[in-house]
């Protein structure tokens, strides 16, 4: 932990001394430098976690392109004369990406400094103890099959006018099953090698698995008007047929180690190669079931790079992503123009009440708030609001309580994240709660990197208050041999 730590502390403090001296190349520099930094730490981290992913490995996966990739697209902006992409609503925010970017660079190290702080001490030691209570289900595919059937059943509820989606967050969390299939169906098959449990190759379950992606893909995912649960099939699909391939992976025979890791690789690739040059620039018209975009629409994004500079086009990737920097820069001109909005903790609490509970319950999703508060889109409060705007946990910190906002906030973020994962992740698969949440938890620090920190605690405390206590529901007189 301790070298990894000081190469991010020096990051960012050859981040703030670059600022301090004006040297306008401090993007580029620790943009190159945090990819190299984080890509190195997450690569260690993985391969020192039992499930190859956890939220530490994501979020610092991420972290390569919404810190590094993101910063040098800034960098090559700023120094072409397109400022006009830093601006949402009436804000123009320019000067604020540097300092914007010395704060995710932060933000980033407080994080993991709070996500290691789970693995030692006595917080590690009452983890362990939490640990000990678990109970063990192993749901066969066929089993998962019922429960996903039962989630579709859920999303389609609420269009028969039965009003189950007013259960809100729980709603939500039961449709997000249909997502899970896949990973569901290539990880059912587990078995104990000594006293550790293993994912064994699923064999025939393969197309069942991808049958199911392509459904949740055709019914779900291509109508959402949204990428990203596009984007959380092809991960949670990659990380499930990783996993399945995990016993070949760490071998310690290095041609049978380089042959289980080509094909994930070449699947990785595709998926990358997919996400540059179709779901970025073509996903949203995807969604909204308008023409598909063909060979040629695709070839030219590719031919035409330079004239497709900075926000068309494969270039509409980084722009996306440049999103974690300019949420944080929004965020740090609206403390200069009006005063703080100190209610991150009130909405925390807020947000915790269940709606069927309190029914008339303000929204405390930040990012609607944010685009009515700058104009963007239509509707006149949260409820009306047409559009959501990523302001950031780190951005919406800074506005709410300045810098030292960012410090304590993020490292409590990552202590969460850390505490969360380390509970509920003991053979998760061998429990459906667990091998619900697991996945959810992974994904949000993939995807939430631009949610703003209320939704990010509320989604934590949920695990706890909700989750957890149903992990411990005793199944000893369906465990099988083996069982922990």
């Amino acid at each position: 932990m301790r070298r990894f730590l000081t190469l991010q502390l020096s990051l960012c403090f050859v981040a703030f001394l670059m600022l301090l001296r004006g040297y306008e190349e401090m993007l580029l520099v620790t943009g190159i430098a945090s990819i190299v930094i984080y890509a190195f730490i997450a690569v260690r981290e993985s391969g020192n976690e039992k499930w190859i992913l956890s939220p530490l490995v994501a979020y610092l996966g991420m972290s390569v392109l919404y810190v590094g990739v993101a910063s040098i697209w800034a960098y090559a902006c700023l120094v072409t004369g397109n400022e006009r992409v830093f601006t949402i609503g009436y804000l123009k925010f320019a000067d604020e990406i540097p300092l914007a970017q010395a704060f995710c660079l932060l933000g980033v190290t407080c994080f993991y400094t709070g996500y290691k702080l789970s693995e030692r001490g006595r917080i590690l030691r009452i983890i362990e103890s939490w640990k000990k209570r678990s109970r063990d289900l192993k749901l066969s595919a066929t089993g998962w099959m019922i429960v996903i059937a039962v989630a579709w059943l859920f999303r389609v509820l609420p269009l028969l006018g039965i009003p189950v989606n007013k259960i809100g967050v729980m709603y939500n969390s039961i449709c997000e099953l249909t997502m899970l299939g896949a990973f569901f169906m290539l990880t059912c098959r587990t078995g104990f090698t000594g006293s550790e449990l293993r994912i064994r190759p699923t064999g025939a379950y393969m197309p069942l698995a991808i049958f199911v992606a392509i459904v949740d893909l055709l019914f779900h995912g291509l109508r959402s008007g949204m990428r990203h649960p596009i984007l959380n099939l092809i991960i949670l699909f990659l990380w499930g047929y990783i996993l399945q391939r995990e016993l070949h992976l760490r071998s310690r025979f290095l041609i049978r180690r380089a042959r289980a890791w080509i094909l994930p690789m070449l699947l990785g690739i595709a998926a990358v190669t997919l996400i540059m040059t179709v779901i970025a620039p073509f996903g949203k018209r995807i969604a909204k079931g308008e023409r598909v975009p063909e060979r040629d629409d695709i070839m030219y994004n590719i031919i035409n790079i330079g004239e497709t500079f900075p926000d068309r086009g494969i270039w509409t990737m980084p722009d996306r992503i440049s999103t974690s920097i300019q949420g944080v820069a929004a965020c740090i001109q609206l403390r200069k123009l009006m005063p703080p909005q100190k209610k991150v903790a009130p909405q925390v609490l807020i947000g915790i009440v269940p709606r069927i509970i309190w029914h008339g319950k303000p929204y405390v999703t930040q990012g609607a708030k944010f685009s009515i508060l700058l104009g963007l889109g239509g509707g006149k409060d949260e409820r009306t609001a047409t559009t959501a705007t990523g302001m950031t946990a780190i951005g919406e910190l800074y506005w709410s309580y300045g810098p030292l906002g960012v410090i304590i906030g993020m490292t409590i973020l990552g202590l969460m994240f850390g505490v969360s994962f380390r509970m509920l992740s003991y053979n998760f698969p061998m429990h459906p709660i667990r091998a619900w949440v697991i996945p959810m938890l992974v994904l949000s620090a993939f995807m939430w990197f631009e949610a703003d920190a209320t939704a990010v605690y509320v989604f934590i405390i949920y695990i706890w208050v909700v989750f957890y206590p149903l992990s411990l529901i005793n199944f000893s007189w369906m465990r099988k041999p083996g069982g922990h």
